[in-house]
């Protein structure tokens, strides 16, 4: 919410804000930066982003694939996208959908092995 983000200009150094379109991501930093020169603070809060990842990909009924979800190539493209496109300097992943402890860990593996060492600075 803009109450949020002005909190966030008045204190803090990181912004997490929930996974969205890196468009509308966009427009809340935008926003935030703005509330940030209202205050006459020049260093805007870091960027990072909470995003849900699946494998494989759950296929919208519109059949697009939502972002997070699909393949590590995917997933990975994902992430990339939203620190070139919106500077996200961290990412906090969350697992969605794992039916129990074994394939939270399979995702967990898969997620370190597939889409990490294309992610790392």
């Amino acid at each position: 919410s803009d109450a949020a983000l002005r909190r966030a200009a008045r204190f803090a150094k990181v912004w997490q804000p929930m996974q969205m379109p890196p468009e509308a991501l966009r427009e809340r930093q935008a926003f935030l930066s703005a509330a940030c020169a209202a205050l006459g603070r020049a260093e805007v809060p870091a960027t990072r982003l909470c995003v849900r990842v699946a494998f494989p990909a759950a296929a919208a009924a519109t059949g697009e694939r939502p972002l997070g979800q699909g393949t590590p190539a995917q997933i990975a493209e994902d992430l990339l996208r939203y620190r070139s496109e919106c500077g996200v300097e961290a990412f906090q992943i969350n697992f969605t959908g794992c039916k129990d402890l074994a394939q939270l860990l399979d995702w967990m593996g898969v997620f370190m092995r597939g889409v990490a060492p294309q992610v790392e600075r």
